[in-house]
């Protein structure tokens, strides 16, 4: 939980060093729980036969 929501405020608080890695290029972003669950529903009741479905957030 080092950089999380919850995490990195407490970071800057306390007047802790950030580390960042991979020279800061490295990207990460949150998704709803409600969102994954309306995905997996949706893709259940989509008629298929042997389909991949992404379940991801677009936002970088």
């Amino acid at each position: 939980m080092k950089y999380t929501i919850v995490g990195l405020p407490e970071t800057i608080i306390n007047d802790k060093p950030i580390e960042i890695y991979n020279n800061g290029d490295m990207l990460r972003n949150f998704t709803f729980i409600d969102d994954i669950v309306q995905g997996i529903l949706k893709a259940i009741d989509y008629n298929w036969v042997e389909r991949i479905f992404n379940l991801f957030n677009l936002f970088i």
